[in-house]
């Protein structure tokens, strides 16, 4: 994807959550200021987590462009796919490592261990 298309289009996701926050103009002296830079409190009382998380989404995605490292996956350091940076500008894995990061399995070693019930009370 074209890094100064992402730009734009981060950007403007950016602004529209931001504008539905209330957030004093005097406590914000740049517009373009990352999401850390602004007093959490400010900000994560008037957002929503899922929002503040967006945000930071965002400003990492963002950081990515600055560095030259947007679309590479940061698993395997392979090309994200197209369509999955269309769909979710601020990817940070391939959709292979990002079902491996989001898979629940459990390695048989790490499975819970049941002891048979022999009747007898375990209190003593």
């Amino acid at each position: 994807m074209d890094t100064t298309v992402a730009r734009e289009k981060l950007s403007k996701r950016r602004a529209e959550i931001l504008e539905t926050a209330v957030i004093k103009t005097d406590s914000v002296s740049n517009k373009d200021e990352r999401i850390d830079e602004i007093v959490p409190a400010q900000v994560e009382s008037k957002l929503t987590q899922n929002r503040v998380n967006e945000l930071r989404a965002i400003d990492r995605a963002l950081k990515r462009i600055d560095s030259g490292t947007y679309g590479t996956c940061r698993g395997c350091g392979e090309n994200i796919e197209e369509a999955r940076l269309n769909a979710k500008l601020e990817a940070e894995r391939c959709v292979g490592c990002e079902e491996k990061r989001e898979s629940p399995i459990m390695a048989p070693a790490k499975r819970p261990q049941y002891q048979a019930f022999s009747g007898r009370s375990m209190l003593h």
